[in-house]
């Protein structure tokens, strides 16, 4: 596998992109949900697929082994390590 290096020289233009804490916005959106009576954007399915995901995230990162994700309504789905992370300095 080859590498790509690019070099730039001149000013860069960077947009600003609002950030907000994303426990934040959801415990908001669950408020307003709330007060307002509405159906959350996800549901109990989503919070137990990304616990499962997170799971079998952990399992590999100790095992250093692929790891099958159960109770993934899309579908079986398998989360593997990196073999190598390579930094470049």
């Amino acid at each position: 596998a080859g590498y790509k290096i690019q070099h730039r020289k001149g000013d860069i233009w960077q947009p600003q992109i609002p950030s907000e804490e994303p426990l934040h916005v959801e415990a908001r959106h669950f408020v307003d949900c709330i007060i307002n009576k509405r159906a959350p954007l996800t549901g109990p399915e989503h919070a137990r697929d990304v616990v499962a995901v997170l799971e079998a995230g952990d399992q590999a990162l100790k095992s250093g082994k692929r790891v099958p994700v159960k109770q993934v309504a899309s579908g079986p789905h398998v989360f593997q390590v990196p073999t190598r992370i390579r930094t470049i300095a």
